[in-house]
């Protein structure tokens, strides 16, 4: 909207404002001190060259926020996964629309100017406001609980480590981790999701793979590669030692000795304390291997196995809210996995 008045032309234009000017002549708008031409030929004024003020968004706000938490751009970058450049354009923006200087800038740091100070406490308020009903409001519509089944290994050496994260940000719904190597089928209704090695062909589950896998031989540091006994343990109809020498690749271990079990977990527990060689798929090793529990053997031979993959019962147009767990674990799996 524009204005004339009485040879003096106020400009306003969504909170955008141009102080005292005649009529036909030029202005310096405000902090950015940009060039604003004005003709009142027919009475109404023309801006040119300066884009209308609007309100502050949402990303500019978080970049404020950050960066008066933090003290400076680029770890307030690093906070939100923005450059640091995003966050210095985002706060330039915002100084321009409320027309002060929120910062003052240093080589390695900013600091808050007084107004600055006064208006990151304003915002903090606001966005802790908005945080705190948004959880209220998201913990009206998600279930009381939600039911997940998996392997012992799975379960101690992933999940178990993201369950802090999963409270965070399900605040209020129970997690019931059900651990067997017989893993239970989210159709028959007694879970909700099933993180397993493969996949499924039933037509009332859905599926998301979470990377594939890959299985190499392991054990505890300082083994003797040429001298240690095997750890077998029963993979599908066969064992995985059986699968991989029928490969092509040859056996580790040279006693003749082998300690066969009949679970995975145990197996790699086994190897841990020291008893021997195994097999296990890379994913799963990441947390054992980063932790120097577990060494993998100096070989470029590994065997592919199934991928893992997550496992729901099949959700309807209406059920966003289930969705939106079973996708949070998707991606939080995934992250822990390639970790």
């Amino acid at each position: 909207m524009y204005a004339v008045d009485a040879g003096k032309v106020r400009v306003l234009r969504m909170n955008l404002r141009v102080d005292t000017v005649s009529s036909g002549g030029s202005a310096w708008h405000g902090a950015n001190k940009r060039r604003v031409r004005i003709g009142s030929r027919t009475g109404v004024s023309r801006v040119v060259g300066c884009e209308p003020c609007g309100v502050a968004t949402m990303a500019q706000l978080l970049a404020f926020d950050a960066a008066a938490r933090l003290g400076s751009f680029k770890e307030a970058a690093a906070a939100l996964h923005r450059t640091p450049s995003t966050i210095s354009h985002d706060v330039a923006a915002l100084e321009t629309f409320l027309g002060a200087l929120l910062f003052e800038r240093r080589t390695r740091a900013v600091l808050l100017t007084d107004a600055g100070r006064a208006y990151a406490d304003a915002v903090a308020g606001l966005l802790d406001g908005l945080a705190g009903a948004t959880a209220q409001l998201r913990s009206r519509c998600w279930p009381d609980a939600v039911r997940i089944s998996t392997n012992p290994l799975m379960a101690a050496e992933i999940v178990t480590p993201l369950i802090p994260r999963f409270e965070a940000e399900f605040p209020g719904v129970q997690l019931h981790l059900s651990v067997t190597e017989t893993l239970e089928d989210p159709g028959q209704g007694a879970v909700d999701l099933a993180i397993r090695y493969g996949g499924t062909d039933q037509r009332n589950l859905e599926q998301v793979q979470i990377c594939d896998s890959t299985a190499l031989p392991v054990a505890a540091p300082g083994v003797d590669w040429d001298g240690a006994p095997r750890i077998d343990y029963v993979l599908g109809t066969s064992t995985a030692w059986t699968q991989w020498q029928q490969l092509g690749h040859a056996l580790p271990g040279g006693s003749g000795r082998v300690h066969r079990f009949s679970q995975f977990a145990a197996a790699v527990g086994a190897a841990e304390r020291g008893l021997g060689i195994t097999l296990a798929p890379r994913p799963l090793l990441n947390p054992l291997i980063r932790s120097g529990r577990l060494v993998a053997m100096p070989t470029a031979e590994t065997m592919p196995v199934s991928p893992i993959t997550l496992i729901s019962r099949r959700l309807g147009v209406d059920a966003a809210v289930w969705r939106g767990l079973r996708d949070w674990w998707r991606d939080a799996l995934r992250s822990a996995l390639h970790g």
